[in-house]
């Protein structure tokens, strides 16, 4: 929950009043999503996916080059 707590925004629109200043009818909070923000997120776990993958395959490419220069000596 509060990972995407910040993903979406809750409305809470006034009452809708009369000319005497009564309420006429009062209308629930609703919730809408922040496509901006979802847009953002999801462009930022790809940059960070990419640059784990990144890191993650050089270190493993420098540890087989490692090992088989131990092997060869």
């Amino acid at each position: 929950m509060g990972l995407v707590s910040g993903l979406y925004n809750i409305k809470y629109p006034s009452p809708i009043f009369d000319n005497n200043g009564k309420i006429i009818q009062e209308t629930s909070p609703y919730v809408t999503t922040d496509m901006g923000k979802v847009m953002k997120s999801g462009i930022s776990m790809l940059i960070g996916l990419v640059t784990f993958l990144i890191g993650f395959l050089k270190t493993q490419i420098s540890m087989k080059k490692v090992d088989s220069q131990e092997i060869n000596t």
